[in-house]
């Protein structure tokens, strides 16, 4: 499994990076997809969607990180600029930055990453600042996962077909056409991604389900930024029962979920 060879070191993580994605979980979509640009849009976001481990999240992350890098270095012109060519909406990152702010702010004067570091976490110029030595796993795809999965539980769903999924609470539900992970999107993917999942199902972890446009009943939910998971992680954060097979392989799930053998 993709996740299984991570090194023991890569529990700790950069925590600018958690509250990162964790600003993101709690805003809007910043990519705009008016009716006209909605195509261009698509390849927009789908151009900084990792390559490994499809993300809505980490997609938002990796250009807010872009833009950050200009806009806090005071080159506001390049700053707007990138938010113009990427069609995103300056309020929405301006809100995500706020947040973020406001989350490091209130760990610092809680103490505790002090506590959790060993190292003295300031301000300095309005910038956030994390020690070089803990912020060697910042780019570490599974591990932003997986904490994008313990903020998202219990939120889970497997692909069941090619264009539907299985949650807990609905056995057809369908990826929302903004996500990078709807089906169409995850088409256009280079087909050396799936060297990472190899022989997995599936899995995904969502923060919103919606009721159809449509106005049926019976039409399937959406499904709405999603992130694509391991089994791994799904067995640490999402899993109900687990058991060991004679062959000393290991099998889990819930009774919503189909068995996932590893």
């Amino acid at each position: 499994m993709a996740f299984a060879n991570a090194r023991a070191e890569q529990i700790c993580g950069d925590p600018l990076s958690a509250l990162t994605i964790a600003a993101i979980l709690g805003s809007r979509d910043p990519f705009l997809a008016p009716p006209h640009l909605r195509e261009q849009s698509n390849e927009i976001k789908d151009s900084w969607t990792p390559k490994h481990f499809r993300s809505d999240a980490l997609c938002v992350e990796a250009a807010f990180n872009a833009w950050w890098e200009m806009q806090s270095r005071g080159d506001y012109f390049d700053a707007n600029k990138f938010l113009g060519d990427n069609l995103l909406s300056k309020a929405t990152m301006l809100g995500i930055q706020q947040i973020r702010e406001q989350l490091y702010d209130a760990l610092v004067h809680a103490n505790a990453l002090t506590l959790i570091t060993g190292k003295r976490y300031v301000r300095r110029r309005r910038l956030l600042v994390v020690p070089a030595d803990f912020d060697v796993n910042a780019d570490s795809l599974p591990l932003k996962a997986a904490l994008i999965s313990i903020g998202s539980i219990p939120n889970f769903a497997i692909r069941t077909s090619p264009k539907m999924c299985r949650t807990a609470g609905d056995s057809n539900c369908m990826i929302h056409v903004s996500s990078v992970n709807n089906k169409k999107r995850e088409e256009s993917a280079p087909a050396s991604v799936e060297g990472v999942f190899a022989g997995e199902k599936r899995l995904y972890t969502f923060q919103e389900k919606v009721a159809s446009m449509q106005g049926s009943a019976a039409a399937p939910k959406q499904l709405r930024n999603v992130t694509r998971i391991d089994p791994l992680t799904y067995l640490l954060f999402g899993a109900s029962q687990m058991r060991v097979l004679e062959n000393g392989l290991g099998e889990c799930g819930s009774e919503w979920l189909l068995n996932l053998h590893y």
